[in-house]
């Protein structure tokens, strides 16, 4: 336990830039399987006959007290009286790393997948395969390319975990910006030059006030649709001198480099930009919709829309890599079956449908039904372009590096650069490599 405290306390920062990264904020059945038969997750449960409190700690991602009530612990309890389910958030003293240390981990962990090979190398998960077939989970009732982002950080084919939500992008903006100076609104199926060319005529300033075409949510944002990595998770090498790299320098710098468009600080998230101070017309971003849900309790009134996410010509149709947020069982939990039936009942069709209704989570299930239940619930968006999220699909995925937020913070720092005429973009991209491997490098020596 010393050696992996050890190793936990020395590996406890590595991601602690990913929150930004994966710029992931969790505030977003069919009761039959496809073949016609009662879905095994939802109507065989093993009943837990003895009273049990369940520890369950979220990582990067979030969860609010009302959705976890709403798809943990309310329909846990009425499937499962004897199972009481306690939210760990963290924070000081509660943090995954705190909690290991404390020799008190959680029962269940809910993350995303770029955050399973973190977590496996502090030796939190084990291959549920054993116990998912004791329990009859049925995997064939879950979108298979989810179930592949999860197993690629696996070396024989190790299951860590379930997805119980997908991730969606799309390109939200603000229709009083175009409105204002008479520009039409984005649509569906552009380019990412398209939408530069649409940025350039809303990047003004009017009466004071310096309106900013597009914003940049972060560099994963225009990274992850073409399935980059800045670090290979296998060798723990950067991977940035390649024309895909370059690319991405060049489109970053394209958009920041429209008149009265550049930000004070790069890839910074220009999600308040948007919502709160309303001067950026455009945000090609990860899920908004929770803060937008938000923002209209707020009383913020907001004239947003959605269009589709932004396109490389090569890669159509096709938004950022799959990003999807997974309930795993700790290795360590000492009530394994009871862990196990709790995920039975968050991946359910009963609280799938719930949580696509409500929370604007797009399910992990092969379910047409669910999937067009979508924000069916939610006030925000009634008269939405919804369906425009519909029409992009996820791009390939690659392992994500544990070494990734700290490869990000040199390669912004080396973006400015090249965005200032400091350097060249092969310039700048050898200068991230070789910065990036010597991060690696004196990190392994800690």
């Amino acid at each position: 336990m010393k050696a992996f405290h050890k190793k936990t306390v020395a590996t406890a920062t590595r991601f602690a830039a990913l929150l930004s990264i994966a710029g992931i904020a969790l505030t977003g059945c069919q009761k039959e399987s496809e073949a016609g038969k009662p879905a095994a997750a939802a109507d065989q449960p093993v009943v837990i006959d003895k009273p049990v409190t369940l520890k369950v700690a979220p990582i990067i991602i979030s969860i609010t007290d009302e959705d976890f009530k709403t798809l943990l612990a309310d329909p846990v309890k009425k499937v499962q009286p004897n199972i009481t389910l306690e939210l760990v958030k963290p924070g000081k003293g509660t943090n995954i790393e705190d909690l290991i240390a404390a020799g008190s981990p959680p029962d269940l962990l809910l993350t995303w997948n770029g955050r399973l090979l973190y977590t496996k190398e502090m030796d939190l998960l084990e291959d549920m395969t054993p116990l998912l077939t004791k329990h009859k989970v049925d995997l064939n009732r879950f979108e298979p390319a989810a179930i592949e982002a999860i197993k690629m950080v696996s070396d024989k084919g190790e299951l860590y975990a379930l997805p119980f939500a997908l991730q969606h992008y799309a390109l939200y903006y603000n229709k009083d910006i175009f409105d204002k100076f008479g520009v039409p609104y984005p649509k569906d199926g552009m380019t990412w030059e398209q939408t530069v060319e649409l940025a350039k005529k809303v990047s003004r300033e009017d009466t004071g006030t310096v309106y900013r075409g597009m914003g940049i949510q972060n560099l994963a944002s225009l990274h992850y649709p073409l399935s980059l990595g800045a670090v290979d998770a296998k060798t723990n090498k950067a991977v940035i001198q390649n024309e895909q790299w370059k690319k991405v320098f060049e489109l970053g710098k394209s958009i920041y480099g429209i008149e009265g468009n550049a930000p004070k600080k790069f890839f910074n998230d220009d999600d308040d930009a948007f919502v709160k101070n309303r001067i950026i017309a455009m945000l090609p971003a990860v899920n908004m919709i929770p803060r937008l849900m938000e923002a209209e309790k707020e009383k913020n009134d907001l004239n947003w829309d959605i269009a589709q996410y932004p396109s490389f010509p090569e890669r159509p149709n096709m938004y950022a890599m799959m990003n999807t947020h997974v309930v795993a069982v700790t290795k360590s939990s000492k009530n394994k079956d009871a862990a196990v039936e709790v995920m039975k009942v968050l991946t359910s069709d009963e609280v799938q449908l719930i949580s696509s209704q409500k929370t604007a989570r797009l399910t992990s299930l092969k379910s047409p039904e669910i999937v067009k239940a979508f924000g069916t619930d939610i006030p925000s968006l009634k008269g939405k372009h919804v369906d425009s999220i519909f029409k992009s699909k996820h791009a390939p995925g690659v392992v994500m590096s544990e070494y990734l937020g700290k490869a990000t913070t040199i390669l912004r720092d080396q973006f400015t650069q090249y965005f200032n005429g400091g350097k060249d973009a092969n310039t700048a991209l050898r200068d991230s490599e070789e910065s990036i491997n010597k991060m690696i490098q004196t990190d392994k020596q800690k």
